[in-house]
This record gives C-alpha cells, sequence and structure tokens, in this order.
C-alpha cells in the first residue's frame, strides 16, 4: 500500500482491469496503491449472488443505483432500492441476490484492493466451464439439454467454489 496511485478518468461503459471479469472493475489494488477496489455490475432478475460468506481482512460496501437487491449482513436481510447502501464489514458474513423482475445496477467498494484478481479468476472459470458444459450438451443431446445442464453447472460451480474457498481457510476471499 505504500504505491502512490496515478489519476486518471473512466468514461461511461470503461473499465480499469480485468476484461471479461464480473463485476467489470473500475479501480483495483494497482490503480488506488493497494487501499481499495471499486466495481460496478448489473445483475439478472432472479440472480442469485454469492453464497453467505466473510472476508477476513476486507470490508465491503454495495451501493444500488437501480432496481432492488435483497442484502443478508450478519443475521438480518434488509431490501436495498435505488439510493440504498450495505457496509458489510470483515468478519461479518454476508450475500445478496437480485430476487426482483427487474435488473439491479450497483456499485462495490471493497477495502483494502486486491479482490478483483478473484473477481477475474471466478469470472475467467465460470466462462471456461459453461463452454464446456454447452459444448458437450451440443453433441449428446442438442440444445435443449445445454439450457438444463448449464443453469445446473452454474449452481454447482457456486457450491464448489463456496466449498473450496472454506477448505482453503478462506484464503480466495480475503
Amino acid at each position: 500500500m505504500s504505491d502512490r496511485a496515478a489519476p486518471y478518468v473512466l468514461a461511461q461503459g470503461q473499465i480499469r482491469s480485468h476484461p471479461g471479469a464480473f463485476p467489470t472493475i473500475k479501480a483495483g489494488a494497482a490503480d488506488t496503491g493497494g487501499l481499495l477496489t471499486v466495481d460496478e455490475g448489473v445483475i439478472g432478475p432472479g440472480t442469485p449472488g454469492p453464497p453467505l460468506h466473510i472476508h477476513e481482512r476486507q470490508d465491503e460496501c454495495l451501493f444500488v443505483i437501480e432496481g432492488h437487491l435483497l442484502v443478508q449482513v450478519g443475521e438480518e436481510r434488509h431490501e436495498l432500492g435505488p439510493g440504498s447502501f450495505a457496509w458489510m464489514p470483515r468478519q461479518v458474513p454476508h450475500s445478496y441476490a437480485n430476487v426482483s423482475g427487474s435488473p439491479v445496477h450497483a456499485i462495490g467498494i471493497v477495502v483494502p484492493g486486491g479482490l478483483e484478481e478473484f473477481f477475474a479468476e471466478q469470472s475467467a472459470y465460470f466462462a471456461q466451464l459453461v463452454a464446456s458444459v454447452f459444448t458437450v450438451a451440443l453433441v449428446n443431446g442438442g440444445p435443449w439439454l445445454a439450457v438444463g445442464l448449464v443453469g445446473f453447472a452454474v449452481w454447482l460451480v457456486f457450491v464448489v467454489i463456496a466449498s473450496i474457498s472454506l477448505l482453503r481457510g478462506r484464503q480466495r476471499l480475503r
């Protein structure tokens, strides 16, 4: 965190690093001298977020720009609408999901920075898995099989990632 950060400006729709990652990265540890990560994402209707998890060394917050997001912080659940904010301090279990019928546009901030590396690895893994499942399904059973398998595969990947993270002492979520 001793590196001095250089100024920059992003236009609407631009990202700073890790193309293809979800959420998109507006500022990462390399940009901010390690101070924070800023991300932006649109979560589709009815889309689950990450499983309930904790960060040992990072605080996180969410700011909803558009839509309604269900957020769990500790044992409390709240519906966040446009302009709403949630603070999720380190070592407090948290999660979120879009349980509405409309997309949610939100900004996330993680302090200190670095979580963008996890986002990039996770996004690359999901992309590879979905492409593999889709290819196998098309070869073996046609496009209808692919639709069912991809939905199941995404759910299964969340379970596997959560399990691996816990087994590694939550190293990936730090």
